[in-house]
């Protein structure tokens, strides 16, 4: 390897150590946000897809996440909000886009029924919502190949760094996964 590689090798890791930091203190807001309404994350994990095999396309995150039930029902519940922050981008997307929601399911599911079916990307719900200010309505035909155990979906799609600090994240995604949740009914 050559020393200009190295060189930017460092300054690069740098600027992610401080994005990450960033993204950090955005979940962290994020859950004293839902907490403070009676939400709590279904568990502590946040990034998916990084592999510790010699496959270099899978050491970087392709995307963040943390779902949220409501704190009463114990870890298992048929109302679900979350948010994912999409890194790796479709062809022609040009910045990174948070996915705002709220979801319904016909049976109380536990962390580990929506882990295991989940599909951690859904290009058809992120494309359907960008560009809407407002939760949105998704149908089931758009949705099912992201959480197909869900029986209803609400949602909004925004450009990750747009994000600018504890109350905006309050007004654009707290708010909206409160208000995902209340439009979809018990």
């Amino acid at each position: 390897m050559n020393p200009e590689l190295s060189k930017s090798f460092v300054e690069a890791r740098a600027f992610l150590y401080r994005v990450h930091q960033q993204l950090a203190q955005l979940i962290t807001e994020l859950d004293t946000q839902l907490d403070e309404h009676g939400w709590a994350p279904t568990n502590k994990n946040v990034t998916a897809e990084v592999s510790a095999a010699l496959n270099a396309d899978r050491w970087l995150t392709d995307f963040l996440y943390r779902f949220y039930f409501p704190k009463a029902l114990a870890g298992k519940s048929n109302r679900l909000v979350g948010t994912i922050l999409y890194f790796d981008l479709p062809k022609g997307w040009t910045e990174p886009v948070a996915l705002a929601f709220g979801a319904r399911f016909e049976v109380v599911q536990s962390h580990s029924d929506i882990w295991s079916a989940w599909k951690g990307y859904s290009q058809d719900t992120v494309t359907y919502l960008a560009g809407k200010d407002e939760v949105q309505p998704v149908s089931y035909d758009v949705f099912k190949g992201f959480l197909p155990k869900a029986t209803a979906f609400r949602g909004v799609a925004l450009p990750v760094f747009s994000l600018t600090g504890p109350d905006d994240l309050r007004e654009r995604v707290t708010n909206v996964l409160l208000r995902a949740d209340v439009e979809l009914g018990t």
